[in-house]
Formats: structure tokens, C-alpha cells, sequence
């Protein structure tokens, strides 16, 4: 069977379309990593951090979290049982998007729809 230019060219091109097809629905289910997963170097972590040393608290973590197609992080009291001191959830550039605590929960949908990375950071 011989093949001409136009069903090669069709073929190409059918298969550049598939290619790219399949490449889109994997870029859908990336999660957009921060600072190339090295968190030593985020400054305002770094402050998050020294503050939870500094409160006095005999337990403390800041824990990385996927949410809404990014790297979060949840710093978290963890030695006060009742979570009256607020927990709360940053992005990677530092912006609080969230707090928990028992007196409020400005993060409603943040424990059904995230998913667990690590424990970053743990005193």
C-alpha cells in the first residue's frame, strides 16, 4: 500500500492533535509547586516559623497541604487541644487565605477538598 503526501499529512496531524489531547488532560491534574518544593527559602515561612518557636507552645508544625490546584501551608498550635489560637492556611507567597480556631472558620471547604503532603516543619 502506498501512501500519498495528503494521508501522511493527515496522519501527522491526527496524531499531533491526540498527542496534545492527552498532554492538556495531564497539565489539568498538576498542582502548582512553590518555590520548586524547597520551603527553606520562603522568607515569610521562615517568620511563620520563629513566631510558633517563640509563643512559647511546647508543640507546634507547619504542614503542607494540595488545595485548589496549589501548595499550601497550615501552621498549626498544636499543643492547645481546644484550637482557641487560630490555625492557618497560607499560600505559597505568604498570603493567609484562612483561619480555624474554635471561636471562627473562615476555612470551610479546606479539609474535603485538600489533600495531605507532609509535616514541613515540627517542634
Amino acid at each position: 500500500m502506498k501512501i500519498n503526501r495528503w494521508s501522511s499529512a493527515i496522519l501527522t496531524f491526527s496524531c499531533f492533535v491526540l498527542l496534545n489531547f492527552f498532554s492538556a488532560c495531564d497539565d489539568a491534574d498538576q498542582v502548582e509547586e512553590c518555590n520548586g518544593g524547597v520551603y527553606d527559602d520562603l522568607v515569610w515561612l521562615q517568620d511563620v516559623k520563629a513566631d510558633l518557636e517563640k509563643d512559647g507552645r511546647s508543640e507546634s508544625r507547619v504542614e503542607v497541604y494540595e488545595y485548589n490546584g496549589q501548595v499550601m501551608f497550615f501552621a498549626i498550635p498544636t499543643d492547645d487541644p481546644n484550637f482557641s489560637i487560630p490555625c492557618v492556611l497560607y499560600t505559597c507567597n505568604g498570603a493567609k487565605v484562612c483561619e480555624y480556631s474554635t471561636a471562627s472558620n473562615t476555612c470551610q471547604d479546606f479539609f474535603q477538598r485538600s489533600e495531605f503532603r507532609e509535616v514541613y516543619w515540627n517542634k
